[in-house]
């Protein structure tokens, strides 16, 4: 079994996932006296329909969701708060969790709109509408009457990932960059660039100690890079996978990938052993692979096979209400 590991340290998503939480509510916090100036007003919330707008002194945004069977269409519409007669900048976006592989795209496509709108947003402060685009989030999520597990609202994340593209790009003058982080794939997250999603290093390492984490010899190179850089508050996931892997073989990875199954898909041909073209040698429901899932398994480890074969017959209460007998 080839081994590969998503994070830079294989620790489990929902840790990591819980210290990019933290970061956006630092963030707010340090925001209290804007957060007071806005108003979310939530203009329709149904099964098919999801539109609010959140209005500050400045900047007025403007967010809805539909869906149609596998398909949202999500558009962000950014307004001068005072001539609110035509939206300065209109992004939209497309999801169709019917496509083979759908996840496997829709960086490209994250990609390609942010070029698409890099010109029109110009001289415009895109920090602000960030600024303004996290408030709106928090917001959301702190809404008890709105679903957040739906596609309306997951579709936020696409727009969050083009707007932070878009603001990379004009700093760095570089090619719009999204590398997809693959908590996404597996469905422990909604969509993320991994150069948005950040950790801290002094927390990760306590956590490493903490539960006396054995390292690999790859692994010890990002604890290291850890250790060198914990003054830091924060560390993008990108950096640190990049250690491992780079990312842009891991993206070539992805495309590959999509392309071989959608390939096996219009071509009709076998399998060839279901997930023998995955860069990790294996599929998801497999032994050795850290979740259960269908497709290639994206996170593979030792731990993770010595927990399979320990559960095997689902006979101990630390296997999980996802394990399947035989798994």
């Amino acid at each position: 079994m080839k081994k590969i590991v998503i994070l830079g340290v294989s620790l489990c998503i929902s840790f990591v996932v819980m210290l990019s939480c933290k970061k956006n509510n630092d963030t707010i916090v340090q925001q209290d006296s804007f957060v007071q100036e806005n108003k979310l007003n939530i203009l329709r919330n149904d099964l098919n329909n999801f539109s609010v707008s959140f209005i500050s002194s400045n900047i007025t945004l403007e967010y809805d969701a539909t869906q149609s069977k596998s398909v949202t269409e999500s558009t962000l519409k950014i307004y001068d708060t005072n001539k609110r007669t035509e939206a300065i900048i209109e992004v939209l976006f497309s999801v169709d969790t019917n496509e083979p592989a759908y996840k496997l795209i829709q960086h490209e496509k994250v990609i390609n709109k942010a070029k698409s709108l890099s010109k029109e947003f110009g001289s415009l402060d895109i920090d602000r509408i960030l600024q303004i685009y996290e408030t709106l989030g928090k917001a959301i999520i702190d809404n008890s009457s709105i679903d957040k597990s739906t596609q309306l609202v997951a579709s936020m994340f696409f727009q969050n990932a083009i707007l932070n593209t878009i603001n990379r790009n004009k700093k760095s003058q570089k090619d719009c960059e999204c590398t997809p982080y693959p908590v996404y794939f597996v469905g422990k997250s909604n969509f993320w660039c991994q150069e948005d999603f950040f950790i801290s290093p002094s927390l990760m390492i306590a956590k490493i100690k903490k539960e006396n984490y054995v390292l690999s010899d790859d692994e010890r190179k990002v604890y290291d890079y850890l250790e060198l850089n914990k003054h830091l508050p924060l560390i993008s996931v990108d950096i640190l996978n990049n250690i491992r892997l780079k990312k842009e073989i891991f993206s070539q990875q992805v495309t590959q990938y999509h392309f071989n199954f959608v390939n096996k898909i219009n071509n009709k041909l076998p399998s060839g052993g279901g997930c023998s073209d995955c860069f990790s040698g294996i599929c998801g429901d497999q032994l050795g692979c850290c979740g259960n899932y269908s497709g290639c398994c994206w996170l593979a480890t030792l731990d993770c096979l010595q927990h399979d074969v320990a559960c095997i017959n689902c006979a101990r209460w630390h296997c999980g209400p996802f394990c399947k007998p035989g798994i």
